[in-house]
């Protein structure tokens, strides 16, 4: 089909003996930061950038480049001087792309001449005016995709615009949202903005990617607030340990003195290896987190016995004739709750491969 489209295009040529018209058409900018030029030309003056999915209406080719006509808010800029009711005030006066007198020249204007503007709000030694309507700036083809007629493009530049203001309402929601604690936040409000926004631009895939940011951005700050704020308020219990009889034996206190150790090294190791994901925070907001997640178990504590040494546990905890898990904690000295009923709050931990469940004790009821 291609081919013999462009049989017909050189045979209309050949029969007529000129070039046929270019059909302009809407294009698409593929990618971020693309140059647009003043000519056709890698040397020439860089006019500004193209973002991904920004809406073109190619009207011409040249030597590698699309030829685009201006977007419509462009203005282009006459010395205020020349320019007296509306009316050039000189001959060959200087048309340029921004207000300055380093800018590119892009038409001239002769006396008599009627112009329509107003004086640059924030150069008010020069007068905006519509520019030339031949005015044509570059792009090279290699990131420009057809995407329609050019009937197309009229629609297609509004709803770009509709989207890119959408899309700043969204952050904007966010930023202000992301200021405020974690239970003041309106996440929902914030994460439905940005599912509507996806929802109905798919047109533009480099926006949807951008609400996809947003949209992490908030769960991450969400999330990193509600773990700073509990590490900030959170006081850790200190270990309660009654005092010790006078007379106990010194090889009993230091076996027991041991035997803690051993969890203590238990716990670095996993606050070690969470801290490898949470760098900045602290073992508080680790037992914090645990409690996140853990769960009550009931029943009476007693004591593992001497030959059970790699049980995963000081002691076990029983209702009736039922085991129901090993247990060991830093935190608490479990010995002051032996045979007594207790609820205990724990968090799962290696059981060693024994019969039973194993669990550290984060608080007893």
């Amino acid at each position: 089909m291609k081919q013999s489209f462009s049989l017909f295009l050189l045979f209309f040529t050949s029969l007529f003996g000129q070039e046929t018209l270019f059909a302009p058409f809407t294009g698409r900018v593929l990618g971020n930061k693309v140059r647009i030029r003043l000519e056709a030309d890698l040397n020439s003056p860089i006019l500004r950038q193209a973002h991904r999915d920004e809406v073109l209406l190619v009207v011409g080719e040249k030597e590698g480049f699309w030829a685009v006509k201006p977007e419509e808010s462009r203005k282009c800029y006459v010395y205020r001087t020349y320019i007296l009711d509306e009316v050039v005030e000189a001959n060959r006066v200087n048309v340029r792309l921004f207000p300055s007198t380093d800018a590119p020249i892009v038409s001239r204007l002769e006396m008599g001449e009627k112009v329509q503007g107003a004086i640059e709000k924030d150069h008010p030694k020069w007068y905006a005016i519509d520019c030339p309507e031949n005015l044509r700036f570059y792009i090279d083809k290699t990131y420009v995709r057809f995407i329609g007629a050019n009937t197309v493009y009229a629609s297609l530049k509004a709803k770009q615009t509709e989207a890119e203001k959408a899309l700043k309402k969204a952050y904007a929601l966010l930023k202000e949202e992301v200021k405020k604690p974690s239970d003041k936040m309106r996440a929902k409000a914030v994460m439905q903005e940005f599912e509507a926004f996806i929802s109905h631009y798919k047109d533009f895939p480099g926006l949807i990617k951008e609400a996809r940011i947003g949209l992490i951005s908030l769960q991450e700050n969400y999330t990193k607030k509600k773990i700073q704020e509990l590490e900030a308020s959170t006081e850790e219990k200190p270990i309660s340990i009654p005092n010790l009889p006078a007379s106990l034996p010194k090889k009993v206190e230091q076996k027991t003195a041991v035997f803690t150790k051993s969890w203590e090294n238990k716990e670095e190791a996993l606050y070690g290896r969470w801290k490898k994901t949470y760098p900045n925070l602290s073992k508080k907001t680790f037992y914090e987190k645990q409690k996140l997640s853990a769960k009550y178990i009931e029943g009476f504590l007693e004591k593992c016995s001497e030959s059970m040494k790699s049980a995963p546990g000081d002691f076990v905890i029983k209702l009736g004739h039922q085991t129901i898990g090993y247990v060991y904690s830093t935190k608490l000295n479990l010995a002051h709750y032996q045979g007594k009923k207790i609820r205990f709050l724990v968090s799962p931990r290696d059981n060693n491969h024994y019969a039973f469940p194993a669990y550290f004790v984060l608080d007893v009821h």
